[in-house]
């Protein structure tokens, strides 16, 4: 798992996303950099996304919220999904609101996805160490990104339907 450190404040577990702060003063982003090279620099697309990718993390976005937005808005943009980024300011219920259900909490790296076999989200694509290891469900849009490339958006679209 690529994690990042984030600075511990008084109170950080009650701060909103948009208040905690990323850890620079440690090496995380040379580990982060090297896992990636290492997991990904054979793959079809790597060497074409890999700049941008590393240029989001070189410019050392201040808060969490400020990372996961830049990264999300380059897996978007760069997996063809058109999709406008919006922003509450207050958290709806469970169960409640124009979409209904919350499945935020369905879908944990730690616990086995049976909603994604539920709902067939684990239909294979071509992955670097398939020969050795076989499909790997459940990896990332990174893991589908640098296999597929502008093909990510067929697939997402062929796992949706």
């Amino acid at each position: 798992a690529l994690t990042v450190p984030i600075v511990h404040e008084g109170g950080t577990y009650s701060l909103p996303i948009a208040a905690i702060k990323v850890d620079y003063s440690t090496p995380w982003l040379l580990r982060f950099e090297r896992a990636v090279i290492s997991a990904y620099e054979s793959s079809a697309w790597f060497d074409y996304y890999k700049d941008e990718l590393f240029g989001i993390l070189e410019r050392r976005p201040e808060t969490l919220f400020e990372l996961n937005t830049e990264l999300l808005s380059f897996f978007l943009k760069k997996t063809g999904i058109a999709a406008e980024i919006s922003f509450t300011t207050d958290f709806t219920a469970r169960d409640s609101g124009e979409y209904g259900k919350d499945l935020r909490g369905m879908i944990h790296p730690k616990r086995s996805n049976s909603i994604l076999k539920d709902l067939e989200l684990e239909k294979p694509y071509y992955q670097v160490f398939s020969a050795k290891h076989g499909f790997i469900p459940d990896l990332s849009i990174m893991d589908l990104l640098f296999n597929e490339g502008p093909e990510a958006i067929v697939y997402l679209k062929k796992i949706m339907k």
